[in-house]
């Protein structure tokens, strides 16, 4: 009986702790998905990115986002640029 407390209370414990200390995120824009840990960091050339860039933009429309070691915002206009600063 000890045995089954105890491992209830360490079970409750741990969720209640994952729970206080897991951060909501606000939803990011839509962009290639990434592999776990490398992000797409495969999906990168090392040459002309832009081009990349330019054909993701396409698919995922102004703003998008590739995954490396920390995300990136990318966007594909000045104006949505100034749109984004100015709100």
């Amino acid at each position: 009986m000890n045995t089954f407390v105890l491992a209830s209370l360490t079970a409750l414990t741990l969720l209640l702790l994952k729970r206080l200390f897991s951060r909501k995120h606000a939803p990011l824009p839509p962009g290639p998905k990434g592999w776990p840990l490398i992000g797409n960091i495969l999906d990168l050339p090392s040459e002309q990115e832009w081009l990349t860039f330019s054909k993701w933009g396409e698919k995922w429309g102004i703003y998008f986002n590739y995954q490396s070691n920390n995300h990136h915002l990318i966007q594909r206009h000045a104006q949505a640029t100034s749109a984004l600063y100015q709100s």
